[in-house]
């Protein structure tokens, strides 16, 4: 199980990084007036400075699942260094993140891959639960919300 959730991770690095080419320059720029600039995507992609995603997977319980608040759509996790990074850099953190979460879950045997969830408030509305098992709570974040950006950054290319 774990072999595809990898592939599927790589594709949807692949597809983002692959998507950030040519933009050096727009970091600024957004689709459309109100729309989420390039450094905005790629900090909300990254996440919040203070949650360390390959420590918050450690976290998955069988017995207990943490309660886990989703970010807010459109949520920018912009900081002071974010702000000055440029898109290598972006493109650099990106590939790092991806990197630990597949370390962190290479680590794990696949059985506990299924049996570690967490909830997810508001997940339930798309899932029909909120008990999201770890595996399935790595692909709908690194695999779909990043294949979702990629897509709006292409979009951002074509403009």
């Amino acid at each position: 199980m774990f072999e595809d959730t990898r592939q599927r991770m790589n594709l949807a690095l692949e597809t983002l990084i692959a998507a950030l080419d040519g933009l050096d320059g727009r970091l600024e720029d957004a689709e459309a007036p109100g729309e989420m600039t390039l450094r905005e995507q790629l900090s909300h992609l990254l996440g919040p400075t203070d949650r360390d995603l390959p420590a918050l997977l450690r976290t998955f319980s069988a017995a207990n699942p943490p309660t886990i608040a989703p970010l807010p759509d459109g949520a920018p996790c912009l900081t002071l260094e974010r702000e000055r990074m440029t898109l290598a850099e972006f493109a650099d953190a990106l590939r790092l993140l991806h990197r630990r979460v597949q370390i962190e879950l290479g680590t794990l045997p696949p059985a506990v891959l299924e049996r570690r969830r967490a909830r997810v408030p508001g997940w339930e509305a798309f899932l029909g639960t909120d008990e999201v098992p770890l595996e399935t709570f790595v692909l709908l974040e690194l695999e779909t919300h990043w294949m979702e950006h990629a897509e709006a950054i292409d979009r951002l290319r074509r403009r």
